[in-house]
């Protein structure tokens, strides 16, 4: 049997020096089929927000497109609560006064549990 040991890795708080603004958000279906969203708790976490690529202003050369991001989060929101359970598919995440959307799953690098990373996009 093989035992693994625990991970001595430490949060990189000092690459998280920007603040992300995390607004969970709940989805319920109308009796038309329309979906209504409505905010159900914000959270704050430390993060550091790279962008990743701008392909439609860059292939089509338009001057509106859908730009990439790759966010890191800490493994804690400010009040404590870990960041795995504060996001879904429909939150909104706001850094600096920019409103991001969340472009799929939260990945824990390197299964550690000290920092995360998180896909958005945004309407240029």
């Amino acid at each position: 049997m093989t035992i693994t040991p625990q991970s001595s890795m430490p949060v990189p708080t000092w690459f998280l020096r920007q603040t992300a603004t995390i607004t969970a958000m709940l989805g319920t279906q109308q009796s038309s089929g329309a979906w209504e969203y409505t905010t159900s708790v914000t959270y704050t976490a430390p993060c550091c927000l790279q962008p990743n690529s701008s392909g439609d202003a860059s292939v089509y050369k338009r001057e509106t497109g859908t730009t990439l991001y790759t966010l890191f989060l800490g493994p804690t929101t400010t009040d404590g609560t870990a960041v795995g359970t504060t996001i879904n598919k429909i939150s909104k995440v706001t850094i600096a006064g920019v409103d991001y959307g969340v472009d799929g799953e939260l990945i824990d690098l390197c299964s550690n549990g000290v920092c995360f990373q998180l896909n958005l996009w945004r309407n240029t």
